[in-house]
């Protein structure tokens, strides 16, 4: 083994061992050190914060549903009073020359 020689030559002498063993402490304190600080996961934050958006979204488009879902009703219950018009001119005439308020209008010319 070519290097033993080397090493025997560096630590034998006390400073080179010094040297060593400190690059050796501040080496393991260094990945150490780095690895004891807590990581952030963006991925977590990125998912995190996409389902808060989209659970807000989910809400507002619920509530939008129920509006028109109620309008809708409203609009089906207020079509079912309107009474159907004839589909020609004579019967829509006779119609109108019943109801005053169609006479009062002049519909029914």
């Amino acid at each position: 083994m070519p290097f033993l020689p080397v090493l025997s030559l560096l630590w034998g002498n006390p400073w080179m061992r010094l040297i060593g063993v400190g690059a050796l402490a501040f080496g393991f304190g260094w990945v150490k050190g780095w690895n004891a600080y807590p990581r952030v996961d963006i991925a977590a934050i990125e998912r995190n914060a996409m389902l808060g958006r989209d659970a807000e979204w989910q809400t507002k488009l619920l509530e939008e549903g129920k509006i028109h879902d109620q309008r809708v009703a409203e609009a089906y219950e207020a079509g079912k009073a309107v009474t159907a018009l004839p589909a020609d001119h004579a019967e829509r005439v006779r119609v109108c020359s019943a109801d005053a308020a169609c006479r009062d209008r002049k519909g029914g010319r």
